[in-house]
């Protein structure tokens, strides 16, 4: 199945496009030749995720693929930055369209595509033309439900509400990479304790409006509504995968290694 997903894309122009985008995530962010691909991980003062973008590097510039649904407000910061040596800062929403694909899908028809996301690490993020619209019959919309399906992000995982740590982010963490925002907070749970929570997939038989699902088996703290009996949560590392049940209605879950 192959989503059209239309959240923001940046253009980064200029050659301190890296350091500028390194120097505010917790990974450095390198530039290399066009095609190349990476991610960063965008957290604020107190090591909370911000946003998760993903970056293509192309003849045109660095681009920005964002998780969030709204242009990001650190973008104002970053073109401060780009503008003392030159660079600019673009939004490139519309010349680009941004795919969702599943890998067992011929994903190798896109210019670039990114793998190994979301449930099952099936997923993966892939550029294409911009003319083409869900009208062609071959796209539907990536939206929130998709999301939730797949083990996507949403406004409900980013905007500042929780720890890399939490909702399957923990790889892109790098505490040597210089003093970015959250970097003293990641540090010190870093050096204090073990990580002991994870983020998995629910499918519920019954949408539940409650914000914790407890079973007899573990407790699961809902990060987003449920939409048509899916849903993400974060639970202790020791609650199985599989099969819970609560007030006599079942919910499965399935761990998700890396967010997408």
């Amino acid at each position: 199945m192959l989503y059209l997903d239309n959240r923001p894309i940046t253009l980064l122009q200029g050659s301190g496009a890296s350091d500028a985008v390194s120097t505010i995530s917790t990974i450095e962010v390198p530039a290399e030749k066009p095609g190349s691909t990476s991610r960063a991980l965008i957290c604020d003062p107190v090591g909370k995720v911000i946003d998760a973008p993903y970056v293509v590097n192309d003849d045109a510039g660095m681009i920005l693929l964002h998780s969030t649904e709204q242009k990001p407000k650190y973008l104002t910061a970053l073109a401060r930055t780009l503008s003392k040596s030159g660079g600019l800062v673009l939004d490139a929403t519309e010349a680009i369209n941004r795919i969702v694909t599943n890998e067992r899908d011929d994903a190798s028809k896109f210019s670039v595509s990114i793998g190994g996301l979301g449930v099952d690490s099936s997923w993966a993020i892939a550029l294409a033309e911009s003319n083409i619209t869900p009208n062609d019959g071959i796209f539907e919309v990536y939206n929130q439900e998709v999301a939730m399906r797949i083990g996507g992000l949403t406004e409900h995982h980013l905007n500042g509400n929780f720890l890399p740590h939490h909702i399957a982010l923990l790889d892109y963490v790098t505490l040597q990479n210089g003093c970015y925002p959250g970097q003293e907070v990641h540090a010190k749970i870093d050096a204090k304790t073990s990580i002991t929570k994870r983020m998995v997939r629910l499918i519920c038989e019954t949408s539940t409006d409650a914000r914790t699902i407890r079973t007899d088996t573990g407790s699961f703290r809902l990060i987003h509504p449920c939409i048509n009996g899916y849903t993400h949560a974060i639970c202790d590392d020791d609650v199985e995968d599989g099969d819970h049940f609560y007030n006599n209605t079942k919910v499965t879950a399935k761990t998700i290694y890396t967010a997408l």
